[in-house]
């Protein structure tokens, strides 16, 4: 977990996204407080 934290924390993921849509802002910020990880174990 704290090498995710410290790739997060160094933007070590960003040059491997694309351009984000911001109409789906709104939406995406209220599902994801269900992300936590037990979700993420299971993907």
């Amino acid at each position: 977990e704290e090498r995710y934290y410290t790739a997060v924390k160094k933007f070590e993921f960003d040059q491997q996204l694309g351009p984000y849509a911001l109409e789906h802002f709104r939406e995406w910020k209220q599902i994801s407080g269900y992300i936590n990880k037990d979700v993420i174990k299971r993907i």
